[in-house]
């Protein structure tokens, strides 16, 4: 009996921990509406409209996913209403740019959540981007798609 209820009590720790929010933060920098708080954990991000796309994510063996969270546009219009750009940084530094009139920012996400749960730093959280595609990205034009796909976003620097 007590070997069943230690495998419980494991069991109940286990689904706890995937439901918790990464204590990592984002950090908004420069034009962003001065109203929204400049640190936030990612479950902040549940007060704005998400949205859910469904695809087959290239760096997870192209498997299909259920990934939620704010279009680059919407990115744009709630946080930084005024701004004409916005640099993404991640925790190694890597950094993109975006302009506000980005072709594709309709399709380009902003996601924190994975199948339902928030995704931590072991799957690429606390936030990263995604395109929604349909289909599979060949290796050959993952090297250009690729790399708008950050990863472990710490930072939205909005100009």
């Amino acid at each position: 009996m007590k070997g069943i209820f230690t495998i419980l009590l494991a069991l109940v720790f286990i689904s706890n921990a995937n439901a918790r929010v990464p204590r990592q933060k984002i950090h908004l920098v420069g034009n962003y509406d001065k109203s929204i708080k400049s640190s936030f954990k990612v479950d902040f991000l549940n007060k704005y409209k998400l949205k859910k796309i469904k695809i087959r994510d290239p760096y997870q063996d192209n498997n299909f996913y259920e990934f939620e969270g704010l279009s680059l546009a919407d990115i744009f219009n709630y946080f930084g209403p005024k701004a004409k750009s916005l640099d993404v940084v991640a925790i190694n530094l890597y950094k993109i740019n975006f302009k506000r009139n980005h072709p594709r920012a309709k399709k380009t996400f902003f996601v924190f959540k994975e199948n339902g749960k928030f995704i931590n730093v072991d799957k690429m959280g606390p936030m990263r981007i995604v395109r929604d595609y349909q289909g599979i990205i060949k290796d050959t034009d993952l090297a250009l798609e690729g790399v708008e796909w950050v990863w472990m976003i710490k930072e939205l620097r909005f100009e």
